[in-house]
């Protein structure tokens, strides 16, 4: 409910329609991998259980293809898309088809016992793509920005990402407090404390004040893109 809130807050606070797009595919993901976290907890079969957690890896990648794509585009960028979906999506696929071949998961006690697996090579694989990828969006967001003025605050959002990277470790060493913790629910805290710090240091284009000030002005004008496809009207505007 509460990330389903701060999704509409996106929507009126962002005005640009292709950040728009992907930052509210972001907070859908999120939502996908809530859900999907609360409905293992409510079903006891193993098998769909298992598969439920699969799925789990479905946001896990696109919500990094999408902000590196994002990042990219913001920034006039060129982004091979269909690459870095088709990466994404074959790891999706190897770890939904982790039960033949096991080389994201092993089950050293079997499939019924799921919770005795440990980490194979896929695994690692995801982790190494979705972090080079999250790092080099932050830093293309940076560095765009550092142009225009010289703050280097433009990449605090990196420890975001250092503090996402370190639980993750820890995680997956089975430190038992860390192991305990819902790996969901931080991750998804995580991920939207990075967003809205980079909405804070003007990383991501957000700022609808001045849309709603320049339709509210007394002045008879329009604002039209190079591409011809947004147009900014006042609301004296006289066609």
């Amino acid at each position: 409910v509460i990330v389903s809130f701060w999704i509409i807050r996106l929507y009126y606070k962002l005005y640009d329609k292709k950040t728009r797009k992907y930052i509210l595919y972001i907070g859908l993901l999120i939502i996908l991998w809530l859900i999907l976290r609360i409905s293992k907890s409510l079903i006891d079969n193993i098998t769909i259980n298992r598969l439920i957690w699969y799925l789990y890896y479905i946001p896990m990648l696109l919500i990094p293809t999408l902000f590196y794509i994002f990042s990219n585009t913001s920034i006039r960028k060129k982004v091979h898309k269909k690459a870095l979906y088709i990466v994404s999506t074959i790891l999706i696929l190897l770890v939904l088809t982790n039960d033949l071949h096991q080389l994201a998961f092993k089950f050293p006690s079997g499939l019924e016992d799921f919770n005795t697996y440990k980490h194979n090579i896929i695994y690692f694989i995801i982790c190494i793509w979705t972090f080079s990828l999250l790092a080099k969006g932050m830093i293309n967001l940076a560095k765009d920005k550092i142009k225009v003025k010289k703050d280097f605050k433009a990449f605090l959002p990196l420890i975001i990402l250092i503090i996402e990277i370190i639980y993750t470790g820890l995680y997956v060493s089975n430190l038992s407090i860390i192991r305990n913790s819902n790996l969901a629910v931080i991750t998804s805290i995580i991920t939207c404390l990075g967003i809205e710090l980079m909405f804070y240091l003007n990383l991501i284009p957000n700022n609808s004040k001045y849309k709603n000030r320049f339709e509210n002005s007394s002045l008879d004008m329009a604002i039209i893109s190079l591409d011809g496809k947004t147009t900014y009207l006042t609301n004296t505007f006289k066609s």
